[in-house]
């Protein structure tokens, strides 16, 4: 039994009398190996894929348990500083809800001249990325006071680094804020 020129298993077939089988007999053994091939790659095709999700799976679950259970905030943006994750530890270190933290704009999250800085260290960051000079692996940290939903303020240090793609390419930030107030 072949697919695509290998081997993937063996068809064995006798016979009882000592005539040879017939051209038509061989002919129908052969069809049968070729949906026997077909059929044993779509189970092997099938298990990989169970293992994939299985693994994937687990995966995420030990990453929404760091992300869950750690007092930083974790976050995810686009390159427009819009957020695409928040952990939970927001509503510890801000006291808003993820839900409500995911929608607020940059003036509902940040002091004015903390928001200054953070766009200023963003356009800095995409320059240097424009550039090809800098070290992929680099990170920048950075000192910023967050509003909270009370009308206090918390401050943090906030360590960010780009996310990139199978190319290198930016896709996002992904930071990391802990409460030095």
């Amino acid at each position: 039994i072949r697919r695509a020129g290998q081997v993937q298993g063996l068809l064995s077939v006798s016979n009882r009398t000592a005539r040879p089988f017939s051209d038509r007999a061989v002919a129908v053994l052969l069809h049968l190996a070729d949906h026997a091939a077909i059929a044993i790659h779509n189970a092997r095709l099938f298990t990989e894929r169970a293992e994939t999700l299985a693994a994937l799976r687990e995966s995420e679950q030990h990453y929404r348990l760091l992300a869950e259970n750690v007092d930083d905030v974790v976050s995810f943006f686009d390159l427009t500083l819009r957020p695409l994750y928040v952990s939970p530890s927001v509503v510890k270190l801000r006291g808003y809800s993820v839900a409500e933290a995911m929608v607020q704009n940059i003036g509902e999250r940040f002091t004015p001249e903390s928001a200054e800085l953070a766009f200023r260290t963003l356009s800095e960051e995409i320059a240097l990325e424009a550039s090809g000079t800098g070290d992929p692996r680099r990170s920048r940290t950075v000192e910023l006071e967050l509003r909270c939903k009370g009308g206090s303020t918390v401050w943090v240090e906030a360590t960010s680094s780009f996310v990139r793609d199978e190319g290198g390419r930016a896709t996002g930030i992904v930071s990391v804020a802990r409460d030095i107030t």
